[in-house]
């Protein structure tokens, strides 16, 4: 971004936006010195329940090219980028790389220690295995090496992004990523398990021509076993072609953690938290007006879904109201409650009146579910009579 009369400085920003009205999220947006080409990955990498954000970033403002106005170029940050829900850094984070990442992180647990680990790549061909802590696992960084000929070898990076599968068979996922013109394998230590020599006793997954996107992992041939699939061209680049190699590993959920970019074919990049809950009134609170004199009660009407589409229980505690329900299980597009409350004696003007608190509870397969609970102030403001209301426009020059 580069908007000198908002004060902005020349970088990337990273925005969060409500669901409701397309707010900013508190704590957001993040500015940061560098473009963000790369696409976040939501996870709960703390545990807490909450979702976290892991992105890279690009190439921009060390490129005279790029760098507006051209040639306003400026020292870069080349990290890995942490942020909690509210737009706090990690503990740890971010972390510093040895070039810019355009790709997308990957995320599981690798080791099988209970806790997850971010794969990442670099331009410089590097690829990058962290912990939470933002430490590295033993055996990485490891740099992507592909023969050339015989004798010499290139270190190619790629924008594609990693995909987490086992291919050996022994239950760990292998780390997997395009170079050049053939798929490169890493296992957990580091070590390639792809030919990086010519001649080469390592696994050949060389194909006719540059490899440019993620590949993706499954069973496609319906026999059990995981294939690995890659979108490329053949000789000359002229005709698109499928590559597709056969393993011996056995296809399953659990050994392929993320078979594909971004997870899975919805793009969700998201796990370890399951379903969220969502409400259709503002976190500031619901404010409505009463006029003087008249009837005793108001009532208004909020909407709670999953923001996943995963049907989740929800319960609502509201002693100061009447509620047309009190629990349910969302669906579609989520559930009506219309709630309703005595203003009986509150006669003083201009003044807003607290009538209470609504708190939401969401829960999923027996746990609480992101954002639960939800808690909303309601507050009314008695005012003489209402001839009419109206909207404010703003016009920008």
């Amino acid at each position: 971004h580069y908007e000198p009369p908002f004060g902005t400085i020349d970088g990337g920003r990273l925005m969060a936006l409500t669901a409701e009205n397309g707010s900013d999220v508190p704590g957001f947006p993040i500015s940061i010195d560098e473009v963000i080409w790369s696409s976040p990955v939501l996870v709960d990498m703390t545990g807490n329940g909450r979702l976290d954000i892991i992105v890279g970033t690009g190439n921009c403002w060390t490129v005279p090219a790029c760098a507006v106005p051209y040639g306003n170029t400026h020292p870069v940050t080349k990290a890995l980028y942490g942020w909690d829900h509210s737009g706090k850094p990690l503990p740890g984070w971010p972390i510093k790389l040895s070039e810019y990442t355009m790709a997308s992180p990957s995320i599981a647990d690798l080791n099988g220690d209970g806790t997850l680990e971010v794969v990442i790549n670099s331009a410089d061909g590097y690829v990058h295995v962290f912990r939470a802590n933002g430490s590295y696992l033993p055996g990485w960084p490891s740099r992507v090496t592909t023969p050339s000929g015989p004798g010499s070898v290139v270190h190619y990076g790629t924008t594609a992004s990693t995909i987490l599968a086992d291919l050996t068979g022994n239950g760990v996922p292998e780390i997997i990523l395009p170079s050049n013109w053939e798929m490169v394998v890493f296992n957990l230590q580091g070590e390639q398990l792809t030919r990086d020599a010519f001649p080469s006793n390592k696994w050949d997954l060389s194909t006719e021509y540059t490899l440019g996107k993620t590949a993706a992992v499954g069973d496609v041939t319906g026999d059990g076993t995981v294939e690995l699939i890659a979108a490329g061209a053949r000789s000359g680049g002229e005709t698109g072609a499928i590559y597709i190699w056969n393993f011996s590993a056995r296809a399953q959920a659990g050994t392929m953690p993320w078979p594909l970019s971004r997870l899975n074919a919805r793009n969700t990049a998201s796990i370890g938290t399951g379903p969220s809950l969502a409400v259709s009134a503002s976190p500031d609170g619901i404010l409505m007006l009463h006029e003087y004199g008249t009837s005793g009660s108001v009532s208004f009407s909020i909407r709670i879904a999953s923001t996943t589409g995963e049907a989740i229980e929800w319960q609502i505690r509201a002693p100061a109201f009447n509620a047309s329900s009190t629990q349910g299980m969302t669906s579609g597009a989520g559930d009506t409650v219309t709630l309703q409350a005595s203003v009986a004696g509150l006669n003083i003007q201009n003044t807003p009146h607290t009538l209470g608190n609504i708190e939401i509870v969401g829960t999923f397969e027996g746990k609480p579910v992101v954002n639960s609970p939800i808690v909303i102030p309601v507050r009314v403001l008695v005012v003489r009579e209402l001839h009419r209301t109206t909207m404010p426009l703003i016009y920008k020059r």
